[in-house]
């Protein structure tokens, strides 16, 4: 690569915006204040930057930091039922869904975007300092008391994760052009944080008892949200937004949406997210009564060798989407088959047993290995489960037009938010009923029907489908923007990571508007999918409701104006606006 061009990637990727301020530079006045000014908005961008991956690891730090200690806490500690300790953990997601739509509309009409963010952060911090003298509270007012704290220190924490992440997406759009490459990266931020936020929960419960990591996410999340208040906010003035005739828009109804293959596809991302729940409540517990006594840090270990599996699977399931080695069918039908056997492994149930005293190693060492072995199906066929969903979804509507492709999408969301909120709750209720045992193999019986329902639904009405197949052709809106995220995102690296995108379908009508405000005549025609690019689910959760860059509003020009335009050339196009003016004159 020449040396020239190696600079201009590094501008361009390294450190986002540095290619306008730099660009910038060239336009002032060359002396060394002009020098200065160029140095000092590129240092600010910068740092920007790194703020912006700071938070966000930080925010996912906390969410999953208490998962592998909680549910034992409660139950060995607080003396609460499974029922109450699945309940605990299921308003932190119901919280956030909650608030996501008014979290929306306060992001976009602020403009000071950077205090908003910086105090989402400081509401967190308040939240996870109160959670941190919950033992206090059982001391001074009983099993009950604490409860209800837990309860409402948990709610708030959702709703103050639902205000950050609607600060932090809106911060992004409006202060990086390279809006795709921060994206991705925030997105590493997040995967890392949570992956680093179970370990060191376990180790910080060791060390300190259960406060300590609550109070050190507190003031870790005080100190970032100190830094983010020294930034100045760029104020952002309301544009006008033109809106076209989209009545060809409105013309399909929900009711196209019932069909099988639809049925199947949500029922998918419901399941692999109710299980998700289900061990998130009740895995710590089953954890410590099979494998004997564990510690805090073993148990968070074990825990995070389900999102560890997840990154990898899900990368690798990128990858074969990318190179077109299976359909997503295959894909989406070989994770309910996985789910169904991890969930009879992780038990174990009774023949498992047997299976297991036959074999020669120890009964603890085969019993350890079942676990691990079960805790990496789950967390692969989760991930097959989740990554197709998506294009399949939209693949099955896009003969109704782009508004059906957008509001499919609402369905994922809802089942990626119902799923999580009802998995703790069902399972520790079922635990309390039935065990652990029963327990899971009732949610293994419930997702067994899955694997002949997606063969029915997938392969049977198109009978020349193969399990080969090149994927399906995926849409784009008219947007270059768009086009971009599309191209270089990928899948999420994390469970936690797919939890932000579940906002992006409650942001309101107000940014579909402006994707699809151009009139229908002058919308760019939807194309197959470019040669190269992937099919990650991921590339339309954010192209669809990220706002807009300011370059990216204007209409394009219909197809037979630009044709006009490359036949007779700048000059042509320029004497006709001319002429046009004349006319209005």
């Amino acid at each position: 690569m020449p040396h020239g061009q190696g600079l201009d990637v590094v501008l361009g990727t390294v450190l986002p915006n540095a290619a306008s301020a730099v660009s910038l530079s060239r336009d002032i006045p060359h002396g060394s204040m002009a020098e200065k000014e160029a140095d000092r908005q590129t240092k600010e961008h910068s740092s920007l930057f790194y703020y912006v991956l700071l938070a966000t690891g930080l925010a996912f730090w906390t969410r999953a930091m208490p998962t592998p200690f909680l549910p034992l806490v409660m139950s060995r500690d607080f003396h609460q039922t499974p029922a109450h300790v699945g309940f605990a953990m299921s308003v932190y997601p119901l919280g956030a869904f909650v608030a996501t739509p008014c979290a929306a509309a306060q992001a976009q009409r602020s403009s000071q975007i950077l205090r908003l963010h910086s105090w989402t952060l400081m509401f967190m911090a308040l939240s996870s300092l109160l959670l941190a003298l919950s033992h206090q509270v059982h001391d001074f007012a009983g099993p009950d008391a604490v409860f209800v704290a837990l309860l409402v220190c948990r709610f708030t924490q959702g709703i103050s994760q639902a205000y950050y992440m609607a600060a932090n997406t809106t911060l992004i759009s409006r202060s990086f052009t390279a809006v795709a490459y921060t994206v991705a990266m925030a997105e590493v931020a997040v995967g890392s944080g949570a992956q680093l936020g179970r370990l060191a929960g376990g180790l910080l419960f060791d060390l300190g008892g259960f406060g300590c990591p609550f109070f050190v996410a507190s003031v870790a999340l005080s100190l970032c949200a100190l830094v983010g208040l020294m930034f100045e906010d760029d104020v952002q003035e309301d544009e006008e937004v033109c809106r076209g005739d989209d009545s060809e828009d409105k013309q399909d109804s929900w009711k196209a949406f019932f069909t099988l293959r639809i049925f199947v596809t949500v029922a998918g991302v419901f399941s692999a997210y109710m299980v998700t729940g289900l061990m998130d409540s009740t895995l710590p517990q089953h954890l410590e009564a099979h494998l004997g006594p564990l510690s805090v840090s073993a148990v968070s270990a074990i825990s995070s060798l389900r999102s560890l599996t997840y990154l990898l699977v899900s990368w690798q399931c990128a990858q074969i989407l990318r190179l077109e080695l299976l359909s997503l069918e295959a894909l989406q039908s070989a994770g309910f088959g996985l789910v169904t056997l991890g969930l009879i492994l992780v038990a174990p149930q009774h023949f498992v047993v047997d299976a297991e005293s036959l074999l020669p190693s120890g009964s603890l060492a085969n019993a350890w290995a079942c676990q691990i072995l079960a805790l990496v199906l789950t967390s692969t066929g989760n991930a097959m489960l989740f990554v197709p969903g998506l294009p399949l979804l939209q693949a099955e509507v896009r003969h109704l037009g782009p508004a059906a492709s957008e509001r499919v999408s609402s369905l994922l969301m809802a089942a990626m938010s119902g799923g999580e909120f009802l998995g703790p709750i069902a399972g520790g209720a079922l635990e309390e009923r039935c065990g652990f045992r029963d327990s899971s193999a009732l949610f293994a019986a419930g997702l067994a029907p899955g694997v002949p329902m997606g063969l029915v639904a997938f392969f049977r009405p198109q009978s020349s489908r193969s399990w080969d197949q090149p994927l399906l052709e995926r849409q784009f809106s008219y947007t270059e923007e768009s086009i971009d995220l599309a191209k270089n995102l990928t899948v999420p690296f994390d469970p936690e990571s797919a939890y932000r995108f579940r906002r992006l379908a409650f942001l309101g009508p107000e940014v579909r508007r402006r994707v699809h405000s151009a009139p229908a005549q002058e919308r760019r025609p939807f194309v197959p999918r470019l040669p190269g690019s992937s099919t990650a689910p991921s590339s339309i959760f954010r192209r669809i409701f990220l706002p807009e860059a300011k370059a990216a509003r204007a209409p394009l020009p219909s197809i037979p104006e630009a044709r006009r335009a490359s036949s007779y050339g700048h000059s042509g196009r320029s004497g006709g606006q001319g002429e046009r003016s004349e006319r209005r004159k």
